[in-house]
């Protein structure tokens, strides 16, 4: 991956940029900047890719020399270096990549949903909101809407998103707002008690929710869900995990509901 021609050394431990990555380490502040960081080359050459604007680009010493003085790519936002020491001490993984970007996140207001929905209800494992909404946007759903959850644009979730967050509309508010909006779609909750999802007869307008890890869908949403569904399973095994369920559910129900869609 290129760098860009211009690069500007960060010396001091306590420049504002170094600062602010830190701080966006904290949802607190990544709410109220309005900003996130993407780590490692893949996250920071898909934001681009996908049009997000970045405030500035660090990268260590150690990567930046790997790269050519003529080289450029991230020429719409600028470029900075910092010692791999301090670099690696920014980092949310042990072995970094070198670079990061702080990426400007556009909120979304909650609105009705224009295609495919998912509503996570509770989940608490950023890994794992990371690893649903890949697999959501791997199987052609639009609009997620999340109520309770771990921050999906914390470094663990980006991480295991793979750029989803990219490419997927994130609403994230209060539950009873979110279920009211999703009024105008059949709600499919995942329970154990629910009948086999590979026979069931689901509308092709739905939203299908998911809860959390350890209590499952959350008593108002399950109120609310008109069809309750399950995965088999063989061998005595209970439950799977919450990710893989996701996986299961979300392409068994696109199937059912689109027998005709072409893959």
């Amino acid at each position: 991956m290129i760098i860009g021609r211009f690069m500007i050394n960060v010396v001091s431990p306590n420049n504002t940029r170094l600062t602010l990555v830190r701080k966006l380490s904290d949802k607190k502040y990544r709410d109220r900047y309005g900003l996130f960081v993407a780590e490692g080359e893949k996250l920071v050459k898909d934001a681009f890719r996908h049009g997000l604007k970045a405030e500035f680009v660090l990268c260590s010493r150690a990567y930046a020399e790997k790269r050519e003085a003529g080289e450029q790519s991230f020429l719409s936002a600028p470029c900075f270096v910092a010692d791999d020491r301090i670099f690696g001490e920014l980092c949310d993984t042990v072995t970094n990549q070198g670079v990061l970007a702080v990426v400007r996140r556009e909120k979304k207001e909650l609105s009705s949903p224009e295609g495919k929905c998912l509503l996570l209800d509770g989940l608490q494992d950023p890994a794992n909101v990371g690893a649903v909404l890949r697999t959501a946007a791997a199987s052609g759903f639009d609009d997620v809407y999340l109520c309770g959850c771990a921050d999906p644009f914390s470094a663990k979730s980006l991480r295991a998103g793979m750029s989803a967050q990219y490419v997927l509309n994130i609403f994230e508010g209060e539950r009873e707002k979110i279920l009211d909006l999703l009024s105008c779609c059949q709600l499919v909750c995942a329970d154990m008690s629910g009948e086999n999802v590979f026979t069931a007869d689901i509308a092709e307008k739905h939203a299908l929710v998911l809860g959390s890890e350890g209590g499952g869908v959350s008593s108002a949403a399950r109120m609310r869900c008109e069809k309750t569904v399950s995965i088999p399973m063989k061998n005595n095994m209970e439950s799977l995990n919450v990710a893989v369920s996701a996986g299961i559910l979300m392409l068994s129900l696109i199937h059912i509901s689109e027998p005709t869609r072409q893959y």
